[in-house]
């Protein structure tokens, strides 16, 4: 059954349950290793993708999964995955950002 939610995909443009996994691999490295500029934003980073998954699949098993796709990761895998969760996060930020903008408006 985990095998199928790794490849289940929703509408276009929706991120697919493997994908949050490896976007929680990346962040939650790179929060756990003590580097990076930036690392604390990147804590709620870890909570966007942990709740992602949640979503897709309640009750996963996050330690199990995540040590699977981590052992599948290369190198070029995790520096590609660090930069497109990257954009899925300042995106997510930016819309965050004009919501709270518009609430304070009146709109």
């Amino acid at each position: 059954m985990a095998a199928a939610l790794l490849v289940a995909s929703g509408p276009a443009g929706a991120s697919t349950l493997n994908e949050d996994l490896r976007c929680l691999v990346v962040t939650a490295t790179i929060v756990g290793d003590g580097k990076g500029e930036g690392k604390e934003n990147l804590v709620s980073g870890v909570l966007y993708f942990v709740g992602m998954i949640d979503g897709k699949a309640p009750g996963i098993d996050l330690k199990t999964e995540m040590q699977k796709v981590s052992a599948a990761m290369t190198q070029t895998d995790f520096a590609r995955d660090a930069q497109r969760c990257g954009d899925v996060l300042v995106a997510k930020g930016q819309e965050l950002q004009a919501i709270g903008q518009a609430l304070e408006q009146g709109k």
